[in-house]
């Protein structure tokens, strides 16, 4: 650590500016030491230190993998719940500053789940933080990755009782499902159904359109068998007919300019 500290130091005899690399290395080294001999609190200063001096080498990568280590150790080994996912958020935040939407939604999902027991709204938020991530996204390949982040902090808002929330991430999840094309409506589908019932276990208030889900692109989606759901579900098919039409055209008139 003092080698480290050493290197940052500046002067008007000395170096003019911190010498970043040398002193990752260092602070590297002390991290895996202070680890081995059990020292939890200065191994994790070592790793936020190490971070520090990767995000000035403009490594983000590896700033946000100490962050995640010195989370781990918090975590695991020093019990302390609340610094680890303070520890998890800061890495996230490296992660989305460089688009590695995946690795910032992970991040966030760990945190989560390190304060479930000690700290179940702050969890709910980190996880429905991680799914907010994929708001903007069109990407298929990437909203498609994203599902298993979801599944995740649907089961973690059910588990604690944030049903409402839970919900809402199920028809979050199906619009983004419905932007990826028309084979993903049966799945965006089957995820209304059972974001009206978590609604209606949670008391929410009463919905306006009996026996379907909450309404998607002005289409109500039956939960069960009626007189009117091949009605609906036709409606809805040609609603991603059209769209998916729409986007082949775009990209044909794409090609030929």
């Amino acid at each position: 650590m003092a080698a480290g500290a050493k290197c940052m130091k500046t002067g008007m005899f000395s170096r003019w500016k911190p010498d970043w690399d040398a002193a990752s290395v260092h602070y590297e080294k002390a991290a895996t030491a202070f680890r081995v001999a059990k020292a939890l609190p200065q191994a994790m200063d070592a790793y936020v230190k190490a971070s520090e001096c990767h995000r000035n080498l403009d490594s983000n990568f590896y700033a946000a993998k100490h962050l995640e280590t010195a989370g781990l150790i918090a975590r695991d080994n020093a019990k302390e719940p609340a610094k680890a996912a303070t520890f998890y958020e800061m890495a996230s935040t490296i992660h989305t500053e460089q688009g590695n939407l995946d690795c910032a939604g992970e991040a966030l999902s760990k945190g989560g789940r390190a304060v479930e027991e000690e700290d179940p709204a702050r969890g709910a938020t980190l996880f429905m933080k991680a799914c907010d991530l994929y708001d903007d996204e069109e990407e298929a390949a990437r909203l498609l990755a994203a599902v298993e982040t979801f599944k995740q902090a649907v089961s973690f808002l059910l588990r604690t009782k944030h049903l409402t929330q839970a919900a809402a991430m199920l028809q979050k999840q199906a619009r983004g499902l419905l932007r990826v094309g028309c084979y993903a409506w049966a799945a965006a589908r089957g995820l209304l159904r059972v974001s009206w019932c978590v609604r209606a276990a949670a008391r929410v208030l009463p919905h306006p359109y009996p026996h379907c889900a909450p309404p998607l692109n002005g289409v109500p989606v039956p939960l069960m068998p009626t007189s009117d759901t091949p009605i609906a579900f036709g409606r809805l098919r040609s609603t991603l007919d059209s769209t998916r039409l729409m986007a082949s055209a775009g990209d044909a008139r794409s090609r030929v300019s």
